[in-house]
């Protein structure tokens, strides 16, 4: 959020986000290696720090498990 998915698509020359999911988290590829968008931050979030932490790696770990187990979408 924060108007930066718009730059990231810019970066990488198609929309990332073409679909929404609960998940907070999206695949692509880039320079043949596979990459893990996560859809986390918000400029007004007012968590203390250690609830942002483990919002994030909880949304990083379900992204690693859903990739381990090959059911997500790229």
């Amino acid at each position: 959020c924060g108007y930066t998915i718009t730059s990231l698509n810019v970066i990488m020359g198609y929309n990332i986000k073409d679909r929404q999911n609960s998940n907070l988290y999206y695949f692509t590829r880039l320079n043949g290696h596979d990459v893990i968008v996560l859809d986390y931050y918000h400029p007004s979030n007012r968590y203390p720090d250690i609830m942002n932490y483990y919002g994030l790696i909880g949304s990083y770990q379900q992204a690693l498990i859903c990739q381990s187990k090959g059911v997500c979408s790229k």
